[in-house]
């Protein structure tokens, strides 16, 4: 029977549970924190060998399908209820205020009122449809500069940082020449360039890469400059939109709906904060100072000093 039976050339040792016994699923109770560490996807597989060690090889199956129900779409649900619970409570909310902001429109609605405008403007202004046909092939400039910034290791030589260098700045002026075009081909109607949430993120991608590519100001930099290429990096959201709609369609849909998600990002951290201060008082003192593996464990322990200051 399970738990009873040893296989060939083993031997069965009763003993006691992990630590002290807190690590165990013989009751309800630490079945649920079990549970819990399962779907934060921190640490469970420590758990989930020595589960394997002590019955089956088949005991992974529990924490594979765990985590994939758990923590891939029980969280996600839950977060889906809680920005629809407030999708929900700002629909009220603008119902409710309706005759206060009777004339007023919403910034999605205004977003969609410009992006027909721009969709309109470019399909009747043949110069337009042209050039957005030639843009794919700076597309392909962002792509092969960042599959060259992969390459880069903590051992590349002096030599081939220059040459990355001069990589970037060949794809950064390329990128400025473009956004200078695409802009001179929209006047007279220079505004509907800004109509555009692409658009006005390209401006600012070129314009910052454009300054931090400068050979005066990337030397001035120094240790700085590669931290700064996020900005080089962040282009590379035009290859991901490039040929798939759908995602396209989800950012800007993100973007022009950001005030749930900037809310529901701060509940996060106030919640997280709030948990880290509750934590270093209720375990400061538990373990003791010379049972510490390393310093970095005496993080609770700082942490708790630093808010009793």
């Amino acid at each position: 029977m399970k738990g009873y039976r040893c296989p060939v050339n083993s031997v069965c040792k009763l003993g006691d549970n992990p630590y002290n016994g807190s690590v165990s699923f013989d009751d309800v109770y630490r079945a649920m924190e079990l549970v819990f560490v399962v779907i934060s996807a921190n640490t469970f597989t420590d758990l989930m060998y020595k589960t394997m060690n002590s019955d089956a090889m088949a005991a992974a199956l529990y924490f594979i399908f765990a985590a994939l129900i758990l923590k891939v779409w029980i969280s996600s649900l839950i977060v889906a209820v809680i920005i629809n619970s407030y999708k929900v409570a700002s629909e009220h909310k603008k119902e409710s205020d309706q005759p206060d902001t009777e004339g007023k429109k919403t910034f999605e609605q205004l977003h969609e009122e410009r992006k027909i405008v721009y969709n309109d403007y470019v399909a009747k202004t043949k110069r337009l449809r042209i050039f957005m046909k030639v843009r794919d092939v700076f597309v392909l400039f962002i792509l092969l500069n960042f599959m060259r910034q992969c390459f880069l290791t903590s051992d590349s030589t002096a030599q081939e940082h220059k040459g990355m260098y001069f990589m970037e700045c060949a794809t950064t002026i390329a990128l400025l020449i473009e956004i200078i075009v695409m802009f001179l081909l929209f006047l007279p109607k220079w505004k509907y360039f800004f109509y555009s949430l692409s658009n006005c993120a390209d401006l600012f991608l070129a314009i910052a890469t454009g300054v931090i590519a400068l050979p005066p100001v990337a030397y001035h930099l120094g240790k700085a400059y590669p931290w700064l290429t996020i900005f080089s990096i962040a282009r590379f959201y035009r290859v991901a939109v490039w040929k798939f709609t759908f995602i396209r369609n989800a950012w800007a849909s993100v973007f022009t709906r950001i005030k749930p998600f900037f809310h529901l990002g701060v509940f996060f951290v106030m919640s997280v904060y709030l948990i880290g201060i509750f934590a270093s008082r209720l375990f400061e003192g538990v373990v003791p100072i010379d049972e510490y593996l390393d310093s970095d464990q005496l993080i609770i322990l700082q942490c708790f000093a630093f808010h009793s200051s």
